[in-house]
């Protein structure tokens, strides 16, 4: 069996074709078995525009367009394309630097997926490429906090990963509040395809409207950064008032979570496993991560090594 990441999509939309895969808190969604055929057709529209293989493609969606960006995500794999996500907010010589630097010559936001969209069905006769778990499915650049940003590539084989675990979230929802086009933010888009999970996004972050989906009785995970986390530890009003016992996995990731903001996550959730998620994006995906109980163990540890992961611990 060979694990692609289009792979996963199409699995899903054959087991649970009208659950809903993606959503925005603005309203907007698309179900399994609508992604698959959408990415299906845009993937045959990008091929019949001249889209080559192994061809780098730029993403450019703010939150807001997460069910666009995830639909163009899957459509350039299927293609045979690499995604490439940029950060819609970032400044000129930053976002010229990276498409000169992994030599993107096409960047889809949500206009030119319209124009594509429309186009007459002459390409519905197109044949998809085969993939490989070798070949190419996404450049990933890093946040550039230690110095000019990095491009790693990632193979379809660390984009899908492991395939073990995660069984008891399928058909519940995710809840991510942090933006698409971050490495958290993209690693969710394949990682709740993987498990079956509906990939709820926040189109834009506030803490009234964080708490507000967190009051949803449907969430059964939720990821958040660090600082969002803290920021809701700060509110009096707002952590005072958690009580959300239908949330079973809290995740924290991207920062250094303190030991004690990972004992205050337990004690707000607790009927959820705690998870202290960290990996490198030079990894392609998380690279460690906590065990249920590992939290009141050692509220300060990374965790242990995901699925194949090997982890050294150099300093």
């Amino acid at each position: 069996m060979i694990v692609t990441v289009p792979w996963l999509l199409r699995r899903q939309a054959e087991e649970r074709p009208l659950q809903t895969a993606v959503e925005s808190t603005n309203g907007t969604r698309i179900t399994f078995g609508e992604l698959e055929d959408k990415t299906t057709a845009l993937a045959q529209a990008l091929i019949g525009d001249g889209l080559s293989r192994d061809e780098p493609v730029g993403l450019s969606f703010r939150n807001e367009h997460a069910v666009d960006y995830v639909t163009a995500y899957f459509a350039i794999q299927k293609a045979g394309g690499v995604v490439v996500p940029l950060n819609p907010n970032s400044p000129r010589l930053e976002r010229d630097s990276m498409l000169s630097h992994a030599k993107i010559q096409r960047v889809l936001d949500t206009e030119a997926l319209m124009l594509l969209s429309s186009q007459p069905g002459e390409c519905e006769e197109v044949e998809l490429p085969c993939l490989s778990e070798e070949s190419l499915a996404e450049i990933i650049y890093t946040s550039g906090t230690t110095g000019r940003p990095k491009g790693v590539a990632v193979c379809h084989r660390s984009a899908a990963g492991d395939l073990s675990g995660g069984k008891t979230g399928a058909g519940k929802v995710f809840l991510s509040p942090v933006p698409i086009h971050t490495f958290a933010g993209n690693s969710f888009v394949v990682s709740c395809v993987k498990y079956g999970m509906t990939n709820r996004i926040l189109t834009r972050f506030s803490l009234e409207a964080f708490v507000a989906q967190l009051q949803q009785e449907d969430v059964f995970s939720v990821y958040a950064v660090a600082s969002m986390w803290m920021e809701l530890f700060q509110s009096e009003t707002h952590y005072q008032a958690l009580e959300y016992p239908h949330i079973r996995t809290v995740c924290s990731g991207a920062s250094t979570m303190p030991p004690w903001g990972v004992t205050r996550l337990g004690a707000a959730f607790p009927r959820a496993a705690v998870v202290n998620v960290y990996g490198l994006t030079e990894a392609g995906a998380a690279g460690c991560r906590m065990r249920p109980g590992d939290h009141l163990k050692k509220p300060g540890t990374v965790g242990r090594p995901l699925g194949s992961s090997e982890v050294r611990i150099l300093d």
